[in-house]
Protein backbone atom coordinates (compact mmCIF):
# COMPACT_ATOMS: atom_id res chain seq x y z
CA UNK A 1 0.00 0.00 0.00
CA UNK A 2 1.61 3.27 -0.99
CA UNK A 3 1.42 6.20 1.26
CA UNK A 4 -1.47 7.75 -0.96
CA UNK A 5 -3.94 4.38 0.12
CA UNK A 6 -3.30 3.22 -3.85
CA UNK A 7 -2.44 -0.53 -4.00
CA UNK A 8 0.64 -1.36 -5.35
CA UNK A 9 2.67 -4.95 -6.31
CA UNK A 10 6.07 -5.55 -7.36
CA UNK A 11 7.49 -8.80 -8.87
CA UNK A 12 10.45 -10.41 -9.58
CA UNK A 13 10.92 -12.92 -12.03
CA UNK A 14 13.06 -16.07 -12.82
CA UNK A 15 12.79 -16.84 -16.62
CA UNK A 16 14.32 -19.35 -19.01
CA UNK A 17 15.95 -18.28 -21.50
CA UNK A 18 14.34 -17.81 -24.96
CA UNK A 19 10.46 -17.81 -22.78
CA UNK A 20 8.07 -14.83 -22.52
CA UNK A 21 5.79 -16.12 -20.32
CA UNK A 22 7.32 -14.13 -17.31
CA UNK A 23 5.89 -11.21 -18.56
CA UNK A 24 2.82 -12.66 -18.21
CA UNK A 25 3.57 -14.06 -15.03
CA UNK A 26 4.09 -10.40 -13.23
CA UNK A 27 1.11 -9.28 -15.08
CA UNK A 28 -1.14 -12.31 -12.96
CA UNK A 29 1.48 -11.82 -9.94
CA UNK A 30 1.14 -8.11 -9.61
CA UNK A 31 -3.01 -8.99 -10.12
CA UNK A 32 -3.78 -11.71 -7.19
CA UNK A 33 -1.09 -9.84 -4.90
CA UNK A 34 -3.35 -6.41 -5.59
CA UNK A 35 -6.46 -7.93 -4.69
CA UNK A 36 -5.24 -10.10 -1.87
CA UNK A 37 -2.76 -8.25 -0.21
CA UNK A 38 -0.30 -11.09 0.41
CA UNK A 39 2.72 -12.64 -0.70
CA UNK A 40 2.15 -14.66 -4.21
CA UNK A 41 4.17 -16.77 -6.17
CA UNK A 42 3.05 -17.54 -9.55
CA UNK A 43 4.48 -20.80 -11.60
CA UNK A 44 3.41 -19.53 -14.93
CA UNK A 45 3.75 -21.25 -18.34
CA UNK A 46 2.43 -21.51 -21.85
CA UNK A 47 3.33 -23.05 -25.27
CA UNK A 48 1.49 -21.83 -28.46
CA UNK A 49 2.58 -22.86 -31.57
CA UNK A 50 2.96 -19.32 -33.51
CA UNK A 51 0.55 -17.08 -31.95
CA UNK A 52 -0.45 -14.28 -33.40
CA UNK A 53 -0.57 -10.62 -31.56
CA UNK A 54 -4.25 -10.54 -31.20
CA UNK A 55 -4.09 -14.13 -30.24
CA UNK A 56 -1.65 -13.17 -27.38
CA UNK A 57 -3.68 -10.23 -26.36
CA UNK A 58 -7.25 -11.95 -26.23
CA UNK A 59 -5.23 -14.93 -23.99
CA UNK A 60 -3.92 -12.47 -21.44
CA UNK A 61 -6.98 -10.34 -20.91
CA UNK A 62 -8.83 -13.54 -20.46
CA UNK A 63 -6.32 -15.00 -17.79
CA UNK A 64 -6.39 -11.30 -16.28
CA UNK A 65 -10.20 -11.36 -15.79
CA UNK A 66 -10.11 -14.88 -14.83
CA UNK A 67 -7.22 -14.36 -11.97
CA UNK A 68 -8.96 -11.10 -10.84
CA UNK A 69 -12.46 -13.50 -10.55
CA UNK A 70 -11.40 -15.95 -8.50
CA UNK A 71 -8.74 -13.78 -6.68
CA UNK A 72 -11.89 -12.27 -4.96
CA UNK A 73 -13.47 -15.20 -4.17
CA UNK A 74 -10.82 -16.37 -2.21
CA UNK A 75 -10.88 -13.34 -0.18
CA UNK A 76 -13.54 -14.82 1.91
CA UNK A 77 -10.74 -17.30 3.19
CA UNK A 78 -8.12 -14.50 4.52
Amino acid sequence: MRITGEKSANYHIFSLPHHRDAEVAGILARTIAKITQRNIIVLFGIHLQSPTKEEIKEIIEFLELWVTRWSKEILIFF
